[in-house]
């Protein structure tokens, strides 16, 4: 289990669902680009609240080919699954410019 931030902050933000990607990688790009490190999680509520996820190995590759596909210059995130309150979450982490 990690430890969730409690909140959204300038370098963390929480999506419900994968069906936010692509909001979910302009706020990966802008919070690079402003601070140099980013930490995106899927399957949690804007409140904080983990809703959880449905993540198989297409999960994670498909949003590893999102983030090389849309960002520029390119990026090396780590993708992995994460257990918050027993529910599925994706975590996204990166550094750069």
């Amino acid at each position: 289990m990690t430890d969730l931030p409690n909140t959204e902050t300038e370098t963390v933000e929480f999506k419900k669902s994968l069906a936010e990607l692509k909001q979910g990688l302009i706020s990966l790009a802008a919070m690079l680009n402003k601070h140099g490190e980013a930490e995106l999680w899927f399957g949690i509520a804007p409140n904080g609240e983990p809703v959880g996820l449905s993540i198989t190995e297409k999960t994670l590759r498909d949003v590893s080919q999102a983030v090389s596909a849309h960002i520029e210059p390119k990026i090396y995130p780590e993708i992995t699954r994460q257990a918050i309150a027993q529910k599925s979450c994706l975590r996204v982490q990166a550094r750069g410019q």
